[in-house]
């Protein structure tokens, strides 16, 4: 037999509100992203910038080691 405590209960109660929120924030989400004609240029260009940035540090870090 299985025996679930309150503390369980209720954890479970608070991971399951929270993913509602989650997928409520995520709907929302999207849906201004669908909203925004610009979303796809937006979005790879943060990626660039960050691919950029990271590439960076990279070289930073090899230089730094020499």
């Amino acid at each position: 037999m299985i025996h679930i405590d309150e503390k369980d209960v209720t954890k479970t109660e608070k991971k399951s509100q929270s993913v509602k929120e989650i997928a409520e924030i995520m709907v929302e989400n999207m849906k201004a992203n669908m909203a925004n004609p610009h979303f796809w240029s937006e979005k790879q260009e943060r990626l660039q910038k960050a691919r950029d940035k990271a590439s960076k540090k990279i070289k930073e870090r090899q230089n730094n080691e020499k």
